[in-house]
């Protein structure tokens, strides 16, 4: 039985490493990279440990908060340049239903096996990235928020 117990362990370990809340990895990148929220006030530092942004939070507050962003543009005018970073969630969403018709065999006690069509429905599925947050940055610093509803 001694061989066997590290393959019983694996299935507990492997699933312990998958449920990291969002909050653990806030605090996992904040403390990656300290230098990002130490400057700040301690109650601005709570707020990004706790996931939330504001204007005027610098990229790396916005980072701990957030984490990478699933999109990057830079949008250049002439009084300025803007870094926006998109953050993004992949949705299933039915495209369609499929029908197709299988055929089954009816046992009966008394008669002969009779063969009967059977209707099925499948739903299709395809996925869409959808814009969740958009977060703009000038001069390093958070200018612009919008949250979709």
């Amino acid at each position: 039985m001694k061989k066997f117990l590290p393959l019983l362990l694996v299935p507990p370990i492997l699933s312990l490493f998958a449920c990291v809340s969002a909050q653990e990895m806030r605090n996992r990148r904040a403390q990656e990279h300290p230098e990002w929220i130490a400057p700040l006030p301690q109650a601005d530092q709570v707020r990004i440990l706790n996931g939330q942004i504001a204007i005027g939070d610098p990229s790396g507050a916005v980072w701990i908060a957030l984490g990478p962003p699933s999109r990057t543009a830079v949008t250049a005018t002439a009084e300025a340049t803007n870094v926006v970073w998109n953050y993004t969630e992949t949705e299933s969403y039915v495209v369609g239903t499929q029908t197709y018709v299988s055929y089954e065999t009816v046992h009966h006690h008394h008669h002969r096996d009779e063969v009967v069509p059977v209707v099925h429905s499948v739903d299709q599925y395809a996925d869409r990235e959808v814009l969740r947050v958009s977060v703009s940055f000038a001069d390093d610093r958070v200018v612009a928020i919008s949250a979709a509803q």
